[in-house]
């Protein structure tokens, strides 16, 4: 799963939109749009992503709210960067 959140700006805003990526095949699994950036917006994107199943492995673009988005979703979990 790849969680991908470019900024786009629409009248001075900064909003985002989430998507998530099947490794495999490619394909978008979710997405989610949102006028700001804060933990709930990420607990919200990820209860979309893993609706389907818990992933294997999540790469992000590394904000600072995924941490806590994440605590509050999956009881076990491995925090690491990869090279």
């Amino acid at each position: 799963m790849l969680a991908r959140n470019p900024l786009s700006f629409r009248e001075g805003k900064q909003d985002r939109f989430w998507c998530c990526l099947d490794w495999d095949t490619r394909l978008i699994t979710s997405y989610h749009y949102s006028l700001r950036v804060n933990p709930q917006q990420a607990q919200e994107f990820l209860n979309k992503a893993i609706s389907k199943g818990k992933p294997k492995y999540i790469q992000t673009d590394a904000g600072v709210f995924y941490p806590r988005a994440f605590k509050k979703l999956f009881i076990q979990i491995k925090f690491g960067i990869n090279n």
